[in-house]
C-alpha cells in the first residue's frame, strides 16, 4: 500500500523540499503509472531520485495480476525512464514479499543514496 499511498500523495501534493530520494519496494502500482510534471521536472534538475525494486516472482504481487488486469512495478519495473528500476530478487522466506525488509542488501543499497 506503500506505493499506493506516495504515488496519490505526488498527484495531490507538493513534494516538500528535504526529500531527495523515493524508494519504492515492491509496488502494486501499475507499471505505467504517470509521474506529475512537478516530479519529472525535479528528477531531470536532479532534485529528487525515485528508486524502485522490483522482483518477477514475488507471488503476492503475481496474485495481483488476475485482480487488476495489468503489470505492477513491483514485478517489471517501472514503464517511466526517469524513474531508476533495480532488481532486487526475493529470497529466503515463505512471503517473499516481506522478504527485502529484512534483507541486510536492502539497507546496503538504501545507504548508497544518503
Amino acid at each position: 500500500m506503500g506505493a499506493l499511498l506516495i504515488t496519490s500523495f505526488l498527484k495531490n501534493n507538493q513534494l516538500p523540499n528535504c526529500v531527495k530520494n523515493i524508494v519504492i519496494v515492491q509496488g502494486d502500482v501499475p507499471y505505467n503509472t504517470s509521474v506529475p510534471q512537478n516530479i519529472e521536472s525535479l528528477i531531470k534538475h536532479k532534485k529528487l531520485n525515485i528508486i524502485n525494486l522490483y522482483c518477477p516472482w514475488d507471488q503476492a504481487l503475481l496474485t495481483s495480476l488476475p485482480l487488476n488486469f495489468e503489470l505492477n512495478v513491483g514485478l517489471v519495473g517501472y514503464k517511466n525512464p526517469l524513474i531508476q528500476n533495480i532488481f532486487f530478487p526475493l529470497y529466503k522466506k515463505a512471503n517473499l514479499h516481506t522478504s527485502s525488509i529484512n534483507d541486510k542488501n536492502l539497507i546496503k543499497l538504501l545507504k548508497n543514496y544518503t
